[in-house]
């Protein structure tokens, strides 16, 4: 075999066993964060663990070979093999917890060293003069370069594909590719001659080049995949290829630098000279993150790897000596990974955006004999859907509402501006970025997509002391709109909630059929006249929340309301209503939808957490923690009426309306004593010493187990009698050693109008604009 010939070969196989590195050494932390979730530090630890056993097992190999060489073949193929079955375990089995991860991570980390060290110890026998080995580390760099592109690509190349496929489809094209290292092991094994000479060889790695290895390895790899978890302000959009594609750009660009080596102390000053150079790019980032500056990282990175393995056949002679060589840098990678990890955990920011992937789907799952693993995924996905995010829904978002990738109204970080402007009020840009914690240029690079598309508006500077006036940013209400409805007993009443945050219609109407055909007809006249009352244009409405008096029986949307709903009990009302209205639609109880409606536009401005108690025909609630709703396993938190014992006054308004009724004042409905209610009528004192008791002792309750800041009265109370109550509460708090524990105070929402109605049209802006959590849930999965 030519030389030129066996070149190619070499650089061929690198560009297969790459695939499976740079597919682990780009995406894997990338995918355990920000696809899977995983604690950042637990992700950060594994990727440290996996590279010191591979550096161990590559010091034992390139032991191993340097008495057998002949053995170099038999391994590298049995461990290619091995290295491509595992190497996509190393994500899927996330769902089985960290000891799962480990073993995976551990079984392809020594067995890629079976690969790599025999392949990296090639060099010492084709690399036997300067010009080749630099012209062996150029095509090593380029293969990288290109291993590293096609993981990119893969990574965004369909909006169809999920992960479970692109891993395999990464360690397919390793083991194919990676296996024409095999008859070159064969062709260029030691004669019996060469290996005793080889034995002989001691290898002189340099005490400089290694610690300088170390630390650019350290320095320039937790940078590198720093870049890829920024927040999505860094770069153009959120499309973390852009990033990986600018830095491979770089890398492989310095393959094309004049760079020739006349002998290993010349290429050891060329080294420490590019390590110096890396220092200011390093620094560069603090002012500039653009794609020039990407470039130029990986521009550094690919000089420092070219120099580094052009005068390694010099300096590592034989297996042992690359094995020491790879052992120190593998341990310097894990080093920066997890230092890198234990920086995540910092970030304000970091939200983990999915960018165009997605965790597996089933079916893709069944395919790799992977479903349990799924099933135990889909347990955990929507156990967190249940208990801190949206409420259920049903149908399509309009298309003109989604982002330019099609699947997503917005990512995760422009959820985190809009919501801080939502809860804040018109901020400047510097208000975000010390909200946030990222830097200005970067807060302008997210907010201007949002500005292009409507979402938010900037107002004319305002000046305000010395210096230049600052503009505002603020949400635009006209650019979208939601319509809640509270279906009640005795009624069903509605709003209309623009995206910043003002109701701009509301109605209220006794139903006149409560099948869910006829109220469903009803209801749709009542949105038209509400839609043209205030003016709106139809084509800005995001979608309809629901808010339905009863608790969820665990099986989707299916309510169990009270005996006067019976037509809207035990069905699926998500698919139906939104079939029947035809638009989007978002339900959940009442109580829990009052208590969104407060966490967005009342109290939960200024609270994160806090119980929501719901006055009605029925009594219950919501809890919000760290201002998000806490729903339960089952869609039930806050069901408060099942602390009291049977028999317990339950403290709801029907018993309000007996009570006036008992009293000689008759009321036929809810909907008729509101419209005419006396807070100082003798029926409300009666019913308030009647209740005070389990009132007392439902937040008792509430603060004893969930420690909320405020415990807030809505629903349709009556703010004269929210006050009322909130004066005569008391909850248990026994004193010790002179104190007492810190309880919540007691206070009447501030939300005006139907509580529930208002709660429910948050339902669809927050899902489509401001949680966080739903910015990574892609439309159609």
């Amino acid at each position: 075999m030519t030389w030129r010939r066996a070149c190619a070969t070499y650089g061929t196989a690198h560009f297969g066993k790459s695939l499976l590195w740079s597919g682990s050494d780009l995406l894997t932390l990338y995918l355990l964060v920000s696809v899977y979730r995983l604690d950042p530090m637990t992700a950060g630890t594994l990727f440290l663990i996996g590279l010191a056993a591979n550096a161990l097992a590559d010091f034992a190999v390139g032991n191993h070979l340097a008495r057998r060489p002949r053995h170099a073949a038999p391994i590298a193929g049995v461990a290619l093999l091995v290295s491509g079955i595992s190497f996509p375990a190393t994500v899927l089995l996330a769902p089985y917890g960290a000891a799962a991860l480990l073993a995976a991570t551990l079984l392809f980390r020594i067995a890629y060293s079976g690969v790599d060290v025999p392949h990296n110890a090639l060099l010492t026998r084709l690399g036997d003069t300067p010009a080749r080995a630099i012209g062996l580390a150029r095509g090593r760099t380029v293969g990288t370069a290109l291993a590293s592109l096609v993981a990119a690509g893969a990574a965004s190349g369909g909006k169809d594909m999920d992960t479970a496929a692109l891993l395999w489809a990464i360690a397919a094209g390793g083991v194919l590719i990676g296996a024409m290292m095999v008859p070159l092991l064969i062709a260029f094994t030691p004669r019996s001659s060469a290996i005793g000479a080889e034995r002989s060889v001691t290898p002189s790695l340099p005490v400089p080049f290694m610690a300088a290895s170390v630390i650019g390895i350290v320095a320039l790899g937790a940078l590198a995949k720093a870049v890829l978890h920024l927040p999505g302000a860094w770069h153009r959009g959120d499309d973390g290829t852009a990033i990986l594609t600018m830095l491979i750009l770089g890398r492989t660009a310095s393959a094309l630098l004049p760079i020739r080596l006349r002998d290993a102390r010349h290429g050891l000053t060329l080294l420490a000279m590019i390590y110096a150079m890396a220092a200011f790019v390093a620094i560069g980032f603090a002012w500039n993150a653009g794609l020039a500056m990407l470039a130029l990282l990986g521009l550094t990175l690919g000089t420092t790897n070219l120099i580094g393995w052009a005068i390694l056949p010099v300096l590592g002679a034989g297996p042992r000596g690359y094995g020491l060589y790879t052992m120190v840098s593998k341990l310097a990678l894990g080093a920066a990974g997890l230092a890198l990890a234990g920086g995540l955990g910092r970030v304000p920011s970091f939200h983990g955006q999915l960018y165009r992937l997605r965790p597996p789907g089933r079916r893709g799952l069944r395919r790799y004999g992977l479903v349990a693993a799924h099933t135990q995924l889909d347990t955990i996905a929507r156990a967190r859907l249940a208990s801190r995010m949206n409420a259920i829904t049903a149908g399509d978002y309009p298309t003109h509402f989604l982002r330019e990738d099609g699947r997503r109204t917005a990512t995760a970080n422009e959820r985190v501006v809009m919501d801080l402007l939502s809860r804040h009020g018109p901020s400047s840009r510097a208000d975000l970025a010390r909200m946030t914690g990222l830097a200005p240029h970067s807060i302008t690079r997210l907010v201007e997509p949002l500005i292009a598309r409507g979402l938010l508006r900037e107002a004319l500077p305002v000046a305000a002391g010395r210096g230049k006036p600052a503009a505002k940013l603020a949400l635009e209400g006209d650019a979208a709109f939601a319509v809640g409805l509270s279906v009640m007993t005795d009624a069903v009443s509605l709003v209309l909630l623009d995206l910043a945050g003002r109701v701009q219609s509301g109605r209220s109407e006794r139903l006149s059929d409560t099948e869910i055909q006829p109220a469903c007809h009803q209801i749709r006249q009542m949105i038209d006249t509400a839609i043209t009352d205030a003016g709106r244009d139809r084509s800005t409405l995001i979608g309809i929340g629901v808010g339905v008096t009863g608790y969820f029986i665990g099986d989707g949307a299916r309510l169990n309301p009270p005996r006067l709903l019976d037509p809207w009990a035990l069905v699926p009302l998500d698919t139906i209503l939104a079939e029947t209205l035809a638009e989007k639609v978002w339900i959940d109880n009442d109580g829990n939808v009052a208590a969104i409606g407060e966490a967005m536009l009342g109290h939960g401005r200024v609270s994160r957490d806090f119980a929501y108690l719901y006055f009605s025909a029925g009594f219950g609630g919501g809890i919000i923690s760290q201002g998000l709703p806490l729903r339960g396993r089952h869609g039930n938190a806050g069901e408060f009426a099942s602390i009291l014992p049977a028999d317990w006054p339950q403290p709801n308004l029907e018993a309000l309306r007996m009570t006036f009724d008992a009293h000689g004042k008759t009321f036929p409905d809810l909907h008729a004593m509101l419209a005419d209610f006396d807070a100082g009528h003798p029926a409300v004192d009666t019913w308030l010493d009647r209740c005070l008791p389990s009132l007392n002792l439902v937040a008792s309750a509430i603060s004893a187990t969930i420690d909320p800041g405020a415990i807030v009265l809505g629903g349709r109370l009556p703010a004269s009698l929210a006050s009322r109550i909130a004066e005569r509460i008391r909850i248990t708090n026994p004193e010790r050693r002179g104190f007492h524990r810190p309880s919540a105070r007691i206070v009447p929402s501030t939300i005006d109008g139907d509580a529930a109605a208002v709660g429910a049209a948050t339902l669809p802006l927050r899902a489509a604009f401001f949680d966080p959590e739903a910015g990574h849930v892609l439309t159609g999965d």
